[in-house]
């Protein structure tokens, strides 16, 4: 087996970059300015090719959402009719017999409605807190 030359002394020294020149392996691009960046996502497409391939449109996202919908939907179709079962409820002093897949349903729509119900009114929050700022900023 023969055995891999070895290097001389000066061979494993790292070589100093000449600073005169520009080296292409460790220099970093100009950056852009924001007026280059608008001007390259703006500029009109002369090739006849689509520039956002990889983006989807709107119409697509609700084509997408909308089957995904459908489909959660068929799901729910099915988890309420193998769950026929009739369960009692007391609520109150309020007593009553309903399904139990339909009774399931119906309380997961009431938690959707409460988490809604707090999401809006913080939305509701912020906005105003924002408001307030900018009339602030504006009289300034």
């Amino acid at each position: 087996m023969k055995k891999p030359p070895v290097p001389s002394p000066e061979a494993r020294k790292p070589s100093t970059p000449n600073l005169n020149q520009p080296s292409t392996m460790h220099s970093h691009p100009k950056p852009f300015g924001a007026h280059e960046i608008y001007e390259s996502t703006t500029s009109p497409n002369t090739t006849g090719t689509s520039q956002n391939k990889d983006k989807a449109t709107r119409t697509a996202v609700v084509w997408a959402a909308l089957i995904v919908g459908l489909l959660l939907l068929v799901l729910l179709i099915i988890f309420i009719a193998q769950n026929q079962a009739t369960v009692t409820l007391e609520y109150f002093g309020w007593n009553g017999s309903a399904g139990l897949g339909l009774t399931m349903f119906i309380s997961a729509v009431a938690g959707g409605l409460l988490v809604a119900a707090v999401a809006v009114a913080r939305i509701l929050q912020l906005r105003s807190i924002i408001s307030a700022q900018r009339k602030r900023l504006n009289h300034q």
